[in-house]
Parts: structure tokens; C-alpha cells; sequence
């Protein structure tokens, strides 16, 4: 337990706390317009689902250890490629490679925390492994944005960026490999579990609600960055989504630990609530303070929903369909992400602003706010019988 969250913790600490100043680094170092690096970062998420497939195969012959440090080896491979090769080939294949690790570490990743823990722990066990993750990205946000800002040449700035990711990643591949986990025959991910959004109704409510806080980090890499960018303020670009990350990471355990004592759907509700309360009020006063408060407010939804959700599936999902419902999940995850990125900036060409997307992102959140209301009858009513499972 200690060595993945060391391994995620760098990781994200990292190329993970890089995409926060990914799409001005296309921009500069490979050439590329508005539209073509926001399309290239969004092939990161947008592989998801056909990752899956793929996933299954390298599962099945890898283990849970090896699928973790060949996924940390794809993220770590990102900040090179642009340093050593910037060039839009390049960073699109970087970028593909970035998402099949970023498919490979959170479908394995949360399956281990899951089935080493006891499972009346399972919500605290995971918000611990969820803050090693937001910790390391947070302060990855703030290195890098430091880093840059120390910089007067911004090209120089951006070698700076990508030479400490690389490196701070570079850890994350040392305690990947002292991972130590007894493998297990488990059945391969297909993409029919994603498009069939998995078997179990659990499954199904589960993979839904995930899927749609993905919205939020899809909304942080782009709309909130730009927004930022058209108020005149993207030299303060790292002050203003770090909100989101110390939303996160204060959370994370607190929700864990909540949603052990009064269930999972309390604690998603609560968080869907705050998301749509902070997209709303975005839409109709976009200023720079209000963006901080939005953006702190969608970091502790993502952290309210990632943990408790991660829970329910120890709940509701047997042992050895576990790592099938995160590969799902993120397969649809990561696509929602990718689309909501190009989306967004359809929307701003499309309305001349983010008013509107915005208002749509919050009807999407007040959707699964109802939807976990749904929830827990919904699965006692299961015609399948699902139950909550014993192993832990």
C-alpha cells in the first residue's frame, strides 16, 4: 500500500501536476493552434474507451505490479517526448500513450486498495490513497507553476517544467517497481463490459456517476484555463485552478472516512449539489474570485464522488469483478473527459463565452444528484439480486 501510493504520489507530482500547463507548452514547443493542442491533449481521455480492450490483454498477461509500472513508464514518457521531440506527431503519440498508462493505473491502482482493506474501512482506505494521489499533484501545481513563473524567457520556463516532471515522474517509476502484490487469475477487461456499461445495475449506477465527475476535470483543463486566459489573468493561472487541487485534497480522507459512517450516496449527493451550486454561479459571475471559489468547490466534488464511488464498488461489486467495473469506468471516464474538453470550446466559438456550458455542465450534475437519490432502492429492488459484497 505504501509503495502505490508513493508511485501515484510522484507520478502525480509530476507529469500528472503538468497538464495543468500542457496545452500553452503545445502551443509554443510544438507549433500547434488553440484547437489542434487542445484536440491533441484531449486524445489523453478520448482512447478510453478503445483502451480497454487493450487493457484486458496487458492485465492478463502483466498482473496488477507490472500494469503499474508500465503505466507510470507511459506518463513519465510525455514530459520527454516534448523535451527531447516537439513536434505535433510526437506529442499526439505522447499523448495516446499517456491516456493507455492513465487506463492502466486507474483500473489497477484502486482494484489493489479495494482488496487490501477490510471492508468496513473501505471508504477511509480509499480517501487515504486518493490524497497521496491530490497531495502530489497539488504541490506539483504549485513547483511547476513556481518553476515557470521564475522564468522570464517562457520558452526557457517550459524546458524548466519539463525536466522537473520528467524527473519528479522518474521516482514514481522507482517505487512502482517495489511494489509487492501476490497476482491473482482474474478474467481480462473486454470493451463489451464498457459499452454494455458492465452487468450489474451496481455496476451501471456506479460507472454513471463516475463518469460524470469527470466533467469537472475535463472543465478544469480547459474552460476554466481559457476562461482564466480571457479575464486577463493566465499569468495567475496556476493560483487560480489550485483551488481545485486543495479542494481535493482536503476532502479526500474526510469523505472517505463519512461515507464509511453514513453511506456512499450521502456523501456523492452532497457532492453533485456543490458542483451544480458552483457552475451556476460561475455562469452568471465570471470573475477571477469566483472562479477560485467554483474551482475549490468542484475539487472537493471530484474527491467527494471519486472516493465514495471507489467504495461503493468494494460494497456492491464481488472481488473478482472489481478491476472490470474501474476499467469500465475509467474507459467512459476518460472519453467523457476528452469530449467535454473540445466541447466546451465548441460552445465558447459556438456563444462567444462559457456562460452557456457552463449552465449545461450544472444540469448534468443536478441530473446525477437525483439519480443518487435513486440509487440505494434502485439496487435493493435489483432483479438480479445483486448484494453488497463480504470479501474484502
Amino acid at each position: 500500500m505504501v509503495s502505490l501510493c508513493g508511485a501515484f504520489f510522484f507520478i502525480f507530482l509530476g507529469t500528472g501536476a503538468l497538464q495543468q500547463f500542457v496545452l500553452p507548452i503545445l502551443k509554443d514547443r510544438a507549433g500547434m493552434s488553440d484547437g489542434l493542442s487542445t484536440a491533441t491533449f484531449a486524445c489523453v481521455y478520448l482512447g478510453g474507451v478503445a483502451f480497454l480492450s487493450v487493457y484486458g490483454y496487458v492485465f492478463h498477461k502483466l498482473r496488477e505490479r507490472w500494469c503499474v509500472v508500465v503505466g507510470t513508464l507511459m506518463y513519465t514518457l510525455f514530459p520527454a517526448a516534448l523535451l527531447l521531440w516537439p513536434s505535433p506527431a510526437v506529442a499526439l503519440t505522447a499523448a495516446i500513450l499517456w491516456g493507455f498508462g492513465a487506463e492502466l493505473l486507474w483500473a489497477t491502482g484502486p482494484t489493489q486498495v479495494i482488496n487490501a482493506s477490510q471492508r468496513s474501512r473501505y471508504g477511509t482506505t480509499s480517501g487515504l490513497f486518493q490524497s497521496a494521489t491530490y497531495s502530489g499533484q497539488m504541490l506539483g501545481v504549485i513547483l511547476l507553476g513556481t518553476l515557470l513563473s521564475s522564468y522570464s524567457d517562457p520558452a526557457r520556463g517550459q524546458v524548466a517544467l519539463l525536466v522537473a516532471s520528467f524527473g519528479l515522474s522518474l521516482l514514481g517509476n522507482l517505487m512502482a517497481l517495489t511494489i509487492r502484490v501476490k497476482p491473482k487469475v482474474l478474467p481480462p477487461a473486454r470493451l463489451s463490459d464498457a459499452l454494455a456499461a458492465l452487468r450489474p445495475l451496481a455496476g451501471r449506477y456506479l460507472v454513471a456517476l463516475s463518469v460524470a465527475n469527470y466533467l469537472g476535470w475535463g472543465l478544469l483543463l480547459t474552460t476554466l484555463t481559457l476562461l482564466i486566459s480571457d479575464l486577463g489573468a493566465g499569468n495567475k493561472l496556476h493560483w487560480i485552478v489550485l483551488p481545485y487541487y486543495a479542494g481535493r485534497l482536503l476532502v479526500a480522507w474526510a469523505a472517505g472516512h463519512a461515507s464509511d459512517k453514513v453511506g456512499r450516496e450521502r456523501v456523492m449527493l452532497l457532492g453533485f449539489l456543490l458542483g451544480t451550486s458552483g457552475l451556476v454561479v460561475a455562469s452568471l459571475w465570471p470573475t477571477i474570485t469566483v472562479i477560485s471559489v467554483v474551482s475549490a468547490l468542484l475539487g472537493m466534488q471530484s474527491a467527494m464522488v471519486s472516493v465514495a464511488s471507489t467504495a461503493a464498488v468494494g460494497d456492491y461489486i464481488p472481488q473478482d469483478q472489481r478491476h472490470l467495473v474501474f476499467a469500465g469506468t475509467n474507459a467512459w471516464g476518460y472519453l467523457t473527459a476528452g469530449v467535454t474538453m473540445i466541447g466546451s470550446q465548441f460552445l465558447r466559438q459556438r456563444y462567444a463565452g462559457f456562460a452557456p456550458s457552463l449552465l449545461i455542465f450544472a444540469g448534468f450534475y443536478g441530473a446525477c444528484a437525483i439519480l443518487v437519490t435513486r440509487m440505494r432502492a434502485a439496487l435493493r429492488h435489483d432483479a438480479t439480486g445483486v448484494q453488497p459484497s463480504t470479501q474484502a
